[in-house]
């Protein structure tokens, strides 16, 4: 069995050493299937470009017949895209907040309630189902394109204030201290 050198006492031992890094992290690069590599490079792609537009494309969305003026100002658009962006965060965060203060759950470590609101608003992302529900609740095809207009405004509104809300959040930070001989722990949010 072969020994990786470990002596680095030559003349620029800072040159060998990183050498020898990026030696070990081709080589464990290497290691790795190209299918895996392939498939991590691909992942972002993925989730963020082409399930989005196969999503839409196969929604059944069409909105040639729409007027968007009449579509923003609509009651069957705004109800439609307030239950999903405020219905979801008031009531995942109410029904939490309620867990963890009658002692049926508590908080994750490191999880803040910023992260149950922003979690909470991110659910208000409800393309599918709500696409799914509108098909069923809804004869009238005009009124079905009303309410996925507030589908795809109310997603997107939900996407961007869970994003808003998630991008300042900050792991709870435990504090001890010691007062009088008795640990005390504090934790910040």
């Amino acid at each position: 069995m072969e020994r990786f050198a470990t002596d680095v006492s030559g003349e620029h031992p800072r040159e060998h050493v990183d050498h020898l890094t990026l030696l070990m992290s081709k080589i464990a690069g290497e290691s790795v299937a190209p299918l895996s590599r392939m498939e991590h490079a691909l992942a972002g792609w993925s989730s963020f470009v082409i399930i989005p537009i196969f999503a839409l494309a196969n929604a059944g969305i069409d909105f040639r017949g729409v007027n968007i003026v009449e579509a923003v100002t609509s009651p069957v658009s705004l109800g439609v895209g307030a239950g999903l962006v405020l219905g979801k965060l008031v009531g995942i965060s109410a029904a939490s907040f309620a867990a963890v203060r009658f002692g049926l759950a508590k908080l994750p470590p490191e999880t803040t309630w910023r992260h149950v609101v922003g979690l909470a608003a991110v659910a208000g992302i409800g393309f599918t189902v709500s696409l799914f529900v509108t098909g069923l609740a809804f004869t009238d095809p005009s009124v079905g394109d009303l309410a996925k207009v507030g589908i795809l405004a109310g997603s997107l509104t939900a996407g961007a204030i869970g994003t808003v809300v998630l991008r300042g959040a900050r792991p709870a930070v435990e504090i001890r201290t010691n007062a009088a001989g008795g640990g005390r722990r504090a934790s910040s949010i």
